[in-house]
């Protein structure tokens, strides 16, 4: 600093406390702008994720005639499937999923934070068959993947190390009810594969719900491709479709056109594909 007299002299302590008082100023007007930034990081990486992924089934569907993955039974093993479109094995990790990959040892596993939504495959037959993407009614309000917890599988491979895979997994499926979502086995980590989602309408308490990833609300890719990050009693868990033996019981019925006799009014997404 120069004084009149054209003299110098170095930073005071008076200098150094007034830049701090003004940086202290100005991060406490932004703080609110960036509050929370682990968590909103990790609540933008989560869609980015399901909408990098909705990318991937997009020509998997078009190479395999608008079918979706008949990896494994009832659809189990589609995140296998699609992976050669996805090319990335984090794309199929929520950030706020706990469960870590374990790379040692002869086989991989990898955290599948997400399972695709049971409905899409039926019965037909003796044989189970996809829904084909274009006679799902409502496209834009069906689900095609949501959040599930548990899964470690090694999605590299085509048939995630065994399907069942070692660790007794492959990435998984569901319908918003219980016993699903389904896997080749209830137990990884010493955890149960359960929704991430809450409690969706009518199905009660259960150890396979479990709290939204994302409290109040968990994430959700719709079969034409965007991304909704929604409450779970705003989702319907839908009607059987037919000849499928996936859904039994007394499931809240109806699309996400119809309110089905809900008090709020409606569903804004649904699990079936009618």
């Amino acid at each position: 600093m120069e004084h009149e007299n054209g003299t110098s002299r170095g930073v005071t302590l008076f200098d150094v406390l007034a830049a701090t008082v003004i940086i202290a100023f100005v991060a406490y007007i932004l703080f609110p702008i960036f509050a929370g930034p682990r968590e909103r990081v990790h609540q933008a990486r989560c869609p980015s994720n399901l909408k990098q992924m909705g990318i991937g089934f997009v020509p998997y569907v078009q190479d395999y005639d608008e079918q979706f993955p008949l990896n494994g039974p009832h659809g189990t093993g589609w995140a296998a499937a699609i992976y050669p479109y996805e090319k990335s094995t984090g794309v199929f990790k929520c950030p706020d999923d706990t469960n870590v990959a374990n790379l040692s040892g002869a086989s991989a596993s990898y955290p599948i934070s997400y399972s695709m939504n049971a409905n899409l495959i039926h019965i037909k037959g003796t044989r189970e068959v996809s829904v084909l993407q274009t006679d799902i009614s409502q496209i834009k309000t069906t689900v095609l993947v949501f959040e599930t917890d548990g899964t470690m599988v090694d999605v590299t491979k085509p048939d995630e190390g065994g399907l069942v895979s070692p660790t007794g997994f492959h990435s998984g499926v569901g319908n918003g009810l219980s016993p699903m979502p389904g896997t080749g086995n209830l137990i990884a980590n010493g955890n149960q594969i359960r929704y991430a989602c809450g409690e969706f309408p009518g199905r009660g308490t259960g150890t396979v719900y479990g709290p939204p990833r994302h409290d109040p609300s968990s994430v959700f890719l719709c079969a034409d491709g965007h991304v909704k990050m929604l409450r779970a009693d705003k989702i319907s868990t839908g009607r059987t479709p037919a000849k499928s033996a996936a859904q039994t019981g007394d499931a809240i019925s109806g699309t996400a056109a119809s309110s089905d006799g809900l008090a709020d009014g409606g569903f804004t997404l649904t699990f079936s594909t009618r």
